[in-house]
């Protein structure tokens, strides 16, 4: 018995001191850590600075304008894509410290159209620029201005940052947001210039909010998400049919139906299509909905 006793007493002996030792090295790690990002906080460069494309992007009459695609690939920092202001055309401003961001920018003009791309990223890792936030350093923000009068194809792939988007009065043909490790939030205020011909917005591990998807009035509408939250507001107006596919897994999320539309592929005990047969038919929102591991509420 004694023997036993001597026996657990060593191994308590040794558990206790493993413990002591994954504490230290948990210790030493975060105060390196903590130490490198003050050390980046000190030798910050921070600068603010505006990219303009060449004048052929320049806006002009809406039956002339030459069309555009404008593609944006931005990590670890706050970014907001807006409405130019009228008579501005594409640019960019960006205050953020250069020794520790990279931006860059490329411009094709084509015959059919142009295209115009835009790289910003971190050259260190994101937990590193996360202390250094909070240890003082200068938040990096990116601000997009598209221009009202040009058509448009938007592309988006955001990763370990935040962005919030407002797209109400300008002219997107379609637009593709790919989002991971971070939060997006669209807003449309305003009708699109015309229906967009497609939307897609596909993400995982973080959570978006949509609001008046409608004044998009995209044809084609495709959100795929997972390990994360949604709220998706369909409202808005709809000026023509729409095929919208709703793919979910492991997370929630909530939709907003419009009013004055015809909605097909849901519980028709609770969204159904009207009773009457109307002299102008209504816009019918055709729903293809799947989630597992979670659940979405319609309103």
């Amino acid at each position: 018995m004694a023997g036993s006793e001597g026996g657990g007493r060593k191994w308590l002996s040794c558990g206790c001191c493993g413990c002591l030792a994954i504490v230290v090295l948990i210790l030493l790690i975060v105060g390196g850590l903590l130490g490198l990002a003050r050390m980046q906080v000190k030798g910050q460069a921070v600068a603010e600075q505006t990219l303009e494309p060449p004048e052929v992007v320049q806006p002009g009459e809406p039956t002339s304008a030459k069309p555009g695609r404008v593609a944006l690939r931005l990590k670890s920092a706050e970014f907001y894509v807006k409405p130019a202001a009228p008579g501005e055309s594409l640019h960019l401003e960006a205050r953020y410290d250069k020794s520790n961001y990279e931006l860059t920018e490329r411009f094709e003009d084509g015959a059919e159209r142009w295209t115009y791309e835009i790289d910003f990223a971190g050259k260190r890792s994101w937990l590193l620029q996360i202390l250094g936030n909070l240890l003082g350093g200068e938040q990096s923000r990116v601000e997009v201005f598209l221009p009202l009068d040009v058509p448009l194809e938007l592309e988006l792939e955001l990763a370990q940052g935040g962005c919030e988007m407002e797209l109400g009065g300008l002219w997107i043909t379609s637009a593709d947001i790919a989002f991971s490790q971070g939060g997006f939030a669209m807003g449309i205020d305003e009708p699109l210039r015309a229906p967009m011909d497609s939307l897609s917005i596909r993400g995982s591990m973080g959570g978006f909010a949509a609001s008046r998807l409608g004044h998009a009035s995209p044809r084609r509408l495709e959100v795929d998400y997972r390990m994360g939250g949604m709220d998706l507001d369909l409202r808005g107006e709809w000026r023509v049919d729409s095929e919208i596919t709703l793919r979910m897994s492991q997370g929630g999320g909530n939709v907003r139906l419009p009013k004055n539309v015809r909605i097909v592929g849901l519980d028709e005990g609770r969204v159904g299509p009207p009773a009457v047969v109307e002299e102008v038919p209504r816009p019918t929102l055709t729903f293809t909905v799947s989630s597992t591991q979670g659940e979405l509420e319609f309103e």
